[in-house]
């Protein structure tokens, strides 16, 4: 073995130009499959970042029944009360801590929106968490609700926020309007279990007091809560899912026809069933398509291989002349594509280091605190796919090579060397053939999603989001009644509609792109249980977005103000359920009971979804003074950040502590595409790439082919044909093999459109325009590829070619 490695170190040395080739392409294939490999095993296997990890496990649930609380079935969260009789009840676990995301709102000069998790006590101690300054929470300090208004603040919080000032500890800060004591500040390398480092932890038996519209901690029958479990020494996994389980069987007592299943999992962050659910998928994608450019590479390395072989015909000739095994040779080259794979994986590993950084630095916002540093696993990962990327560049090419006609191959001219079938041709084309396939794939899966973005960033809405600012305030997480809530917004509303940077005034229970109301309807003497969508509104809404009317009339300050309930509806709901009938005059009961008359028809809109309309749609009258949870819909002046800044100062005048959300609605539009453009930008980075490989494969094969065809060129030029010939036959047998990988190619991307249905927005999977528009532009890749060694071929000297001969 010893022996093989020198030598094909020498080998791969003495050619350095297939050498260099052949590492760039693996180093690219092998380094960006590593990249993503480390970004998903970081979120979704590397242990926690506490201490111990390997002890520490995820707690879920599995309910099926009639109390199965709509998440039958699947993976849930738990309740305050399951917690707390799986903490008292389990023995093979050293503490069980349970955990909850929370809106908090710091309050101060500049009230501020901030990242909170609310815990149990012993959050701390069963994760190993320490402290920089003060201490964390005692166990069973928090068990009464209500009772522990205190908080630990995050390190980089702590810095950012209060400057690293150490007298912090003891002073009172302001969640959700109720005052919480500084109790620590946690140590800087405690980061907890969450992607994202929470800036403060509070207890969970204050969730009353900063979710006040929500009193969970009572509800048996609530998943809500994260949970995670320290093992004890010597407990295994399956020993603690076993104690658990009977607990969970003791409580279905209390919910007959309820069935639990507990559900133990060695602690990571993808164990969250929200993020389990939204994540696999896209995963599943993307290393798909970074499998695909390693494939790619490997066909053109394997190509390299090939070529190389032909060269060395002579030499492997006079070693089985001489008594060598094909067994051995065949060992001796793959030894070759095997050091050459883990030399590549080597120079791929600088690529997985730095390349995870940049692909986070496109996702705005992220602020993910996960280690995205290679580790064992990581270089075992790039270990194992450089050994079989080596086996499945270098395995049919060591075969090919290991088997030619010995009276040929022994031979000295270069005219057996044409005729000889060892740089089998055949094979060499049919990876060609598939380098352009799958890369076409990418690029077609590419520019679909790249078009509809450019489609639906440039796609009418329906109305005019030009100087409209939605404005929100999340008054039921401050305290609010209904009553106050009703007279803050009353009070703001005549303040704006008085501002002369407010041109309309509206207000929405859904504002456009921040979210939606799915109901059912019965139409009056019509169908029953009809899915639409649904909305309230005030009186001038469609005025200040600028809907269209199509038919009858929009609400009226006495259509709010009299408590009745008509609706307006929209054209696609009018077609489904009217389409041969005037929908005005017509009732509608709703979900609740509620009857409608319908007395207008508006335009359909796209508010929900950028790039596609709304569909059936409802709107009913809201008032500010008999509603909650409204947002404000305005339309400013041209000034639109001067008109920001008179909404924020419009609304602290009435309540400086209240946290106002105000964004101009272009930059929710932007908000609701940005899936859709770290989508695009990765496919089309990825795609690129593979047709960069595939497109040097091209170029590598007919340069080969320009050489094993020297003397016959030679030939054609020395019996007249033209340099234009020459350089259109070299050109039409590329060209002939892009043709047919390209056919191959969009058959497949048209047969996977379905998985990529999904992320598109603004286009169909099938657009016609993206697949010849793709299809051409790889083709002209290609023709360039393919006349670079084609223009070299007309160059051949017919006299220098013959003498060689």
């Amino acid at each position: 073995m010893f022996h093989d490695l020198r030598y094909s170190l020498r080998a791969l040395l003495k050619h350095r130009n297939f050498t260099v080739a052949a590492l760039l392409t693996l180093a690219l294939g092998i380094g960006i499959n590593t990249s993503i490999f480390t970004l998903l095993y970081s979120v979704a296997f590397r242990p926690l970042p506490v201490k111990d990890a390997d002890r520490v496990v995820n707690v879920y649930q599995i309910l099926e029944g009639e109390f199965s609380r709509q998440v039958e079935g699947n993976v849930a969260l738990l309740s305050y009360p399951e917690y707390l009789n799986y903490r008292d009840r389990v023995t093979g676990l050293s503490g069980l801590t349970a955990s909850a995301d929370a809106k908090l709102y710091l309050g101060g000069n500049n009230v501020e929106r901030i990242n909170g998790l609310m815990v149990s006590d012993n959050y701390f101690s069963v994760l190993g968490g320490g402290t920089a300054l003060g201490r964390t929470f005692f166990d069973k300090e928090c068990q009464s609700p209500l009772q522990c208004p205190v908080a630990i603040l995050s390190h980089s919080f702590w810095q950012r926020r209060f400057g690293s000032d150490p007298s912090v500890i003891g002073t009172s800060i302001t969640l959700n309007r109720a005052r919480f004591t500084v109790l620590g500040v946690a140590a800087q390398e405690f980061r907890g279990a969450e992607m994202t480092t929470p800036d403060v932890w509070v207890p969970l038996t204050m969730q009353p007091a900063l979710m006040p519209e929500r009193k969970l901690l009572d509800v048996a029958n609530c998943s809500w809560l994260n949970v995670l479990g320290r093992l004890k020494d010597n407990v295994s996994v399956t020993q603690t899912q076993a104690e658990m389980q009977l607990v969970a069987a003791q409580m279905d007592q209390d919910f007959p026809g309820r069935k639990t299943t507990v559900d133990v999992r060695p602690g990571s962050y993808l164990n969250s069933p929200e993020v389990r659910d939204e994540g696999l998928p896209v995963a599943i994608l993307v290393m798909a398509a970074v499998g695909l450019v390693l494939l790619i590479a490997c066909a053109n390395v394997s190509n390299l291989m090939l070529a190389r072989a032909a060269a060395r015909r002579k030499e492997i000739a006079v070693r089985l002349a001489l008594g060598a095994s094909r067994s051995r040779l065949i060992r001796l080259l793959l030894t070759e594509s095997l050091l050459l794979a883990v030399l590549g994986g080597l120079i791929g590993l600088l690529l997985a280091v730095s390349l995870p950084p940049v692909l986070l630095s496109v996702i705005p916002e992220a602020g993910l605190d996960v280690d995205f540093t290679p580790n064992a696993t990581v270089f075992a990962y790039m270990f194992l796919i450089s050994l079989v990327t080596g086996v499945a560049f270098g395995l049919a090419p060591a075969i090919q090579s290991t088997k030619p006609n010995l009276t040929d191959a022994l031979k000295s001219t270069k005219s057996t060397a044409t005729k000889s079938r060892i740089s089998a041709p055949r094979l060499r084309n049919l990876l060609v053939i598939g380098q352009v396939a799958v890369s076409l794939v990418l690029l077609i899966g590419a520019g679909l999603l790249v078009r509809g973005l450019q489609r639906a960033r440039s796609t009418d809405l329906g109305f005019d989001q030009k100087n409209v600012v939605v404005m929100s305030l999340d008054l039921t997480t401050q305290g609010y009644d209904e009553a106050r809530a009703a007279t803050l917004y009353t009070q703001l509303s005549e303040r704006l509609k008085a501002s002369p940077a407010i041109k309309s005034v509206s207000l929405a229970q859904v504002a456009p792109f921040s979210g939606r109301i799915e109901t059912t309807i019965d139409i009056e003497n019509g169908g029953s249980s009809l899915a639409v969508g649904a909305n309230g509104v005030s009186a001038d809404y469609f005025q200040t977005l600028g809907v269209p009317l199509r038919r009858g009339r929009a609400f009226t300050d006495e259509d709010v103000r009299s408590g009745e309930s008509p609706a307006v509806i929209s054209q696609a709901m009018a077609t489904r359920f009217w389409s041969n009938s005037d929908p005005v005059g017509k009732r509608f009961k709703d979900h609740d009971g509620a009857w409608h008359e319908i007395i207008g028809v508006v335009a359909d809109i796209s508010s929900r979804d950028v790039g596609k309309l709304d569909g059936p749609l409802f709107y009913t009258p809201v008032s500010a003074a008999k509603s909650t949870g409204l947002s404000f819909v305005l339309r400013t002046n041209e000034n639109v950040a001067a008109s920001v800044s008179a909404i924020r100062e419009a609304s602290r005048s009435l309540d400086k502590d209240a946290f106002v959300s105000v964004a101009p609605l272009e930059e929710n539009v932007r908000r609701m595409l940005e899936p859709a453009r770290m989508s695009a930008w990765f496919s089309g980075t990825v795609s690129l790439l593979a047709l960069l490989i595939a497109a040097t494969g091209i170029y590598g094969m007919l340069s080969y082919h320009v050489v094993e065809r020297t003397s016959e060129i030679g030939i054609r030029m020395a019996l007249g044909a033209q340099r234009r010939n020459v350089l259109l036959l070299i050109i039409r047998d590329g060209m002939k093999l892009t043709a047919i990988g390209a056919a191959i190619g969009v058959a497949a991307a048209f047969a996977l459109t379905k998985v990529l249905s999904s992320l598109l927005v603004g286009i169909e999977g099938t657009d016609v325009f993206t697949f010849i528009a793709v299809s051409t532009g790889a083709l002209a890749v290609a023709l360039v590829a393919c006349y670079i060694p084609a223009r070299r071929a007309t160059k051949v000297n017919p006299l220098v070619a013959l003498r060689s001969e």
